[in-house]
């Protein structure tokens, strides 16, 4: 039996798998640090064996079996000696709208259906592991089971398209919107309307994530963290970690042995832009 949540601080690894796209992220396995913090992304997470455990702001220990943690709630998590799936949404995207708890609940249990059908489908690739071609469709199986949307392929506005390529090849420039919108023949308002609506969030969140995700691909080659921050656009890997841990509540060392990225937009899946 490992030791329990009052045990354990600072910043040890977590030894499960991270999957990684642009606006969302997945954890699958056991708890690691679990000292107090806050994280922009909605959370939710759901036990896998034996309940896990949360506190909201240092408050009495509560068992749950899958909870939802809103933005930016202080709260720490003990996931116990069993495994658990964890999902990080982007608060300001069309699901991270979908998901979020009114103002005055900022915690709230996962419907007894949502938890059978996450444990559902981790069950059904326990001796099948997902190659990367499965993956994507894995990671959103998971993703809708608790509720996020999973959108039929459609072809997204060919304005945004050429917007997103222009922000994975300028990840390291500073970012004009002016600029960008002229060279698709909008406003720079019209674009920001545009763009949410195709993509899910806005410029500057897609922005943010996709330094996030660019950044772990190449610590997943193998960079150091230094290069990996330097190469789109974080000062240093401070900067990084920083932006990281405000994301997910975790450093990016914690996880950069189990990264796994998802293809993105801009990866030739238009019809999933955020998955």
């Amino acid at each position: 039996m490992s030791e329990r949540a009052e045990d354990r601080s600072g910043l040890g690894p977590w030894k499960g798998r991270v999957f990684l796209s642009v606006g969302r992220a997945l954890y699958l396995g056991p708890a690691g640090d679990t000292s107090p913090h806050a994280h922009h992304a909605l959370q939710v997470g759901v036990s896998l064996e034996a309940p896990l455990r949360l506190r909201h702001e240092g408050g009495e220990w509560q068992e749950h079996e899958g909870v939802i943690i809103a933005p930016d709630v202080p709260h720490q998590l003990d996931g116990g000696w069993g495994d658990l799936v964890l999902f990080y949404v982007e608060p300001e995207s069309t699901d991270g709208r979908r998901l979020l708890t009114t103002p005055g609940e900022p915690i709230r249990p996962v419907s007894a259906s949502s938890i059978a059908a996450v444990r559902a489908v981790v069950r059904r690739i326990a001796g099948h592991p997902p190659n990367q071609t499965s993956l994507g469709a894995v990671v959103a199986d998971l993703m809708q089971s608790v509720g996020f949307a999973r959108d039929a392929a459609r072809p997204v506005d060919s304005r945004v398209e050429r917007v997103v390529g222009q922000l994975r090849e300028k990840l390291g420039a500073k970012v004009e919107m002016a600029e960008l919108a002229r060279g698709v023949g909008l406003s720079p308002s019209r674009l920001r309307h545009v763009f949410r609506r195709e993509i899910g969030m806005s410029a500057q969140s897609y922005i943010v994530w996709l330094r996030i995700n660019e950044a772990c691909a190449a610590l997943a080659r193998g960079a150091s963290l230094s290069d990996a921050a330097y190469q789109v656009g974080f000062s240093d890997a401070a900067h990084f970690t920083r932006t990281f841990r405000r994301t997910f509540g975790l450093a990016p060392s914690q996880v950069a042995g189990g990264l796994t990225l998802i293809p993105t937009l801009a990866d030739g899946d238009p019809g999933s832009p955020v998955v």
